[in-house]
């Protein structure tokens, strides 16, 4: 088989499923799918004409992913790179959109990787573009899918044809870009290799890969750690021990400045017959696997292989068969792998399915053992699946993609989300706000969800750090107490959905290990009917929970009747009573009592009302019971004056807001008449001061106040001085004022002054209102 790039392959594998379909068993029940699954297989690509095939993932470490692939005809000219991002919960953001500017001639074969904060690079080949056959090119990304600066030529050779890129990326960005060369080594084909820094700035210049260049070396493969240090792994032709026209696979180690690591040296034990189309993963700290499909080696057409590395190149055990199905042919292994050495290996598989080509994957632990068994990723049989791609997040979920024959439409990529091995203790804990309340009162609910895994750093990598042990899609499900009714849910990054018997309210960000979520507050109004209200609610998340037991509480809330007064006070005028309605709230409410009394305001107890105390008491059935306060008529013209009304010591039920209201007494008394005591008064211009006296009636609760009119011949302020308004304080009948007679030296005669009350306030103009002074000149 001729380990040619993924779209020569294609056609090599469905001719080889066409050749191979005699095989076929009729009738054959495909096995059933088995594995962690997380969600139903997805088409990828929304443009569904002609064929999109040659999908390429890649991950950040809280599983947020960006897929690539080939489109043919989409982009007006031949084929052309489309790419989709997704949040962590396979949740499309934004639409797919066309990766390069340049799309006169075919571009192809992409490759994609990510950093931990979910930046991205993809490569790709053009045809043409650089002037010379082939050229490799890329374009940067922000997290957010913001393309960063223009697309880039890679090599700077162009001569010939240059294909195949491979792209890897560190936690921080920095990121390595691998791709196969034609004659550029001086035989055939060799492998060379561009570094860049996280701004997209070339580190040095470009390198050859391979030492050997002996007949032909491609089909590379990069991986790089967190810190930037980095494997490339190829195919080379003629090399090994196989012999002439047997392939097998090579790598090279090289630190984060691209100096070698040792020598290129032979990944596969077994050189019989080929080994070929590798694929290589590394985790946070250097460790490394190498994937491959070997020829004849497992007893039956191909095979897929691993070898597992330390982070110093050093081979951990030997290589393992990865496909436990050895039936017919597995080929094409994709490797992916989490920050503790954790990894997964997806594969095509021939006829196992019952129908044509199929994906598998097989999860391993860090120490190279087998985690579950191989397991069918696609939920479609028919047809074929094949070529697939896989990338996993920091804490072991990963997300498979590949190519399905005639599923939707031509050919098509899809992708499914797998849950990882790894677990999340998630711990819920709720508490109400009032216990107990009143029925149709307001009861609200505050939820805490904790990550009790240990929040130990593993790597030293804050981004990849703050993945490792977190909860991703995490979401709350409360049940609505029996009786009561939804109004409102509040909490930073919780959305709640719409109401029903339950409410369901997932939280948009991680919880890291060691982390409170932020609170949900849920209100509800209370039941009308007294007795235990449940809430129920519990916590679910993406990973495996090993404890379930803390994931659901209930709160148990006591709702009660509630008794107030049926109105937030009462008015009365004298010479009557007050009677107060107190009013019981719900029903089963049993048998209920409580205690009533009053206090004085400015209202006098036992002049205008009568002090009032007791108790009431409701039989199950009742709602409405009264008492009245009597009230006093004092003949005395006087404001309203108040009292209050209370309820105390309830048994059985709750007060409610009216527990403490007023009582308001009118008055019904007509106001007093002010009069002068005297009308007249004699005086001299040497007499002085006059003291004069209005009076009332009768005494008065109010304040009376009345002004000093004036009139006659004399003039106020040079023949005499006085007041210009009088007030009567209330309970008293009488003021007295002066008026002070001024001796002006001036010869004049006999002159008079007439004062009168006018504009009374809280009295009545009586008969005499007028007092006049006859002012006799002493000159």
């Amino acid at each position: 088989m001729n380990p040619d790039s993924r779209r020569t392959r294609r056609y090599l594998l469905l001719l080889l499923a066409a050749t191979a379909a005699p095989l076929l068993v009729a009738g054959a029940t495909p096995p059933a799918l088995a594995g962690p699954a997380a969600a139903a297989e997805t088409r990828v690509n929304t443009h569904t004409s002609f064929d999109q095939s040659e999908s390429d993932i890649a991950m950040d470490a809280d599983g947020d992913h960006v897929i690539a692939w080939t489109s043919h005809v989409q982009d007006g000219s031949g084929t052309g790179v489309y790419a989709q991002r997704y949040s962590a919960a396979g949740i499309p953001q934004g639409p797919e959109t066309l990766v390069p500017t340049t799309t006169v001639s075919p571009q192809y074969e992409p490759s994609v990787a990510m950093d931990a904060d979910g930046d991205y690079v993809i490569a790709w080949t053009s045809h043409v573009q650089d002037g010379s056959g082939t050229g490799v090119y890329a374009q940067r990304y922000s997290a957010a899918g913001i393309p960063q600066g223009p697309e880039t030529l890679v090599p700077t050779t162009t001569v010939d044809s240059q294909h195949e890129p491979s792209v890897a990326m560190d936690a921080d960005g920095d990121y390595v870009i691998a791709w196969t060369s034609l004659g550029q080594d001086g035989s055939g084909y060799g492998v060379y290799a561009q570094r860049y820094d996280s701004a997209g700035t070339p580190q040095g210049t470009e390198t050859r890969i391979n030492t050997t260049t002996f007949s032909g070396q491609r089909d590379p493969e990069v991986a790089l750690d967190a810190d930037g240090d980095y494997v490339i792994a190829w195919t080379s032709s003629d090399q090994d021990a196989g012999g002439y026209g047997i392939y097998g696979i090579y790598a090279q180690r090289y630190s984060s400045t691209g100096t070698p690591q040792g020598t290129e040296t032979l990944v596969n034990t077994t050189t019989n017959y080929g080994q070929f189309e590798p694929s290589i993963a590394m985790g946070t700290e250097g460790r490394y696997v190498i994937a491959w499909t070997s020829t004849e080696q497992d007893g039956s057409s191909f095979g897929v292989y691993a070898q597992r590395y330390s982070a110093g190149g050093t081979p951990q055990g030997a290589e393992t068969p990865v496909n436990t199905t050895t039936a017919n042919g597995q080929s094409d292994p994709q490797v992916a792998m989490d920050a503790a050495g954790n990894f997964v290996i997806a594969w095509t598989s021939l006829h196992q399915d019952g129908s044509d080509f199929g994906v598998y994957s097989q999860r391993f632990v860090a120490t190279g053992a087998p985690q579950g068994q191989e397991t069918r990723v696609t939920a479609t049989t028919a047809g074929s699946q094949y070529l697939p791609s896989a990338a996993m997040d920091a804490d072991g979920d990963y997300v498979v993609t590949w190519s399905s024959v005639e599923q939707d439409s031509y050919q098509d990529v899809f992708a499914r989300r797998f849950r990882g091995p790894e677990t999340v203790d998630l711990a819920l804990s709720q508490s109400d706000n009032t216990d107990p309340v009143a029925v149709d009162g307001r009861i609200s609910y505050r939820v805490r969800v904790t990550n009790l895994n240990d929040d130990a750093d593993v790597t030293g990598v804050e981004a990849i750090d703050g993945a490792i042990g977190a909860a991703s899609g995490v979401y709350v499900v409360s049940a609505v107490p029996d009786g009561a009714t939804f109004l409102s849910a509040s909490g930073a990054g919780w959305t709640c959905g719409a109401p029903t018997t339950k409410i369901t309210c997932k939280l948009a960000t991680t919880i890291a290990a060691g982390d409170v979520a932020p609170g949900l507050l849920l209100t509800y109004a209370a039941p009308s009917v007294a007795g235990p209200a449940q809430h129920q609610a519990r916590v679910y998340e993406a990973q495996v929970d090993p404890v379930p037991a803390n994931n659901v509480e209930v709160e148990r809330t006591s709702v009660m009747c509630a008794i107030e007064f049926a109105h937030p006070g009462y008015a009365k005028g004298e010479s009557s009573s007050i009677t107060a309605t107190v009013t019981r709230h719900g029903t089963n409410c049993g048998t209920s009592s409580v205690q009533y009394d009053s206090a004085p305001g400015t209202a006098t107890l036992g002049a205008d009302f009568t002090d009032v105390a007791g108790a009431l008491t409701w039989a199950d059935a009742d709602t409405i019971k009264t008492f009245t306060v009597p009230v006093f008529d004092d003949a005395l013209d006087e404001n309203s004056e108040r009292f209050t009304l209370s309820l105390s010591n309830p048994v059985g039920v709750l007060l409610g807001g009216n527990g403490l209201v007023s009582g308001s007494i009118g008055d019904n008394d007509d106001p007093p008449r002010i009069n002068f005591t005297t009308a007249t008064t004699a005086a001299t211009e040497a007499t002085g001061l006059i003291e004069l006296t209005v009076r009332l009636s009768a005494v008065s609760g109010r304040s009376v106040t009345v002004a000093l009119g004036r009139g006659g011949t004399a003039t106020s302020g040079a023949d005499y001085v006085t007041e210009t308004r009088l007030t009567i304080p209330p309970g008293q009948r009488a003021a007295t004022f002066d008026l002070e007679i001024v001796d002006d030296a001036a010869t004049e005669g006999s002159e008079t002054a007439n004062l009168f009350l006018t504009r009374p306030d809280g009295a009545t103009i009586g008969s005499v209102y007028i007092h006049r002074i006859t002012i006799s000149p002493s000159d």
